[in-house]
């Protein structure tokens, strides 16, 4: 998807373009959070960044990672009265910042740009959907085996960080470390150094199983 969106953005029209606005932000740097006012969209033109939800006890789960040519802060938009959530810069990024009344402007203007724009909504909506039936059926100790073998299987456990496994899963930390201590003593897994090891793989395919559903 990047590509038609950065197609788009070079082809806006020049009414339009003459208000882009272009931020650099470190990787770190927070970029939207609840306190900010509404009425911009955010496109990214380089880098990545990471949306998250943050409790009241300071657990932080990520919610999704967006990549250059792709957007956020749409919601804002049209629902001025929901609070964004937090998005930072998850490497250094080059964002595109769009007012309001410019975007809309565009989609009137523009059919291809609103076509673009209601299309990667959808894909969003169905993503997010289907993330949450897949992971309301099952148990959490299924979540966090499956995703702990999906990483064997795909040879880079020896990289998985609690703070990945915490985000895919979509729990607070206490809650996963609640059941890396069973699995452990279990004899399931092990967890040593900040690595995780695969102990009774026969064990963890059972558990797994409905992962990928």
């Amino acid at each position: 998807m990047k590509k038609p969106l950065l197609n788009l953005i070079k082809n806006a029209p020049d009414r339009i373009k003459t208000n882009f606005v272009r931020k650099n932000y470190r990787e770190g740097a927070q970029i939207l959070d609840p306190g900010v006012p509404p009425g911009f969209l955010y496109i990214i033109e380089k880098g990545r960044t990471e949306v998250y939800k943050e409790s009241y006890d300071g657990s932080i789960v990520s919610v999704n990672t967006f990549n250059a040519g792709s957007f956020f802060g749409e919601i804002e938009l049209f629902c001025p009265d929901l609070k964004p959530y937090n998005v930072r810069a998850k490497t250094n990024c080059t964002l595109i910042l769009i007012r309001q009344e410019d975007v809309f402007a565009w989609m009137r203007e523009d059919f291809s740009f609103t076509f673009f724009f209601c299309e990667l909504l959808t894909r969003r909506l169905h993503f997010t959907s289907n993330s949450m039936s897949r992971m309301a059926l099952l148990s959490l100790k299924e979540r966090v085996l499956g995703f702990i073998q999906a990483q064997d299987e795909a040879g880079t456990l020896d990289t998985l960080t609690k703070k990945m496994l915490i985000s895919q899963v979509r729990a607070p930390l206490r809650s996963v470390n609640r059941i890396l201590r069973d699995c452990i003593k279990e004899g399931i897994i092990d967890y040593r150094n900040k690595t995780f090891y695969l102990i009774d793989r026969d064990a963890v395919s059972k558990y797994a199983k409905k992962y990928e559903i």
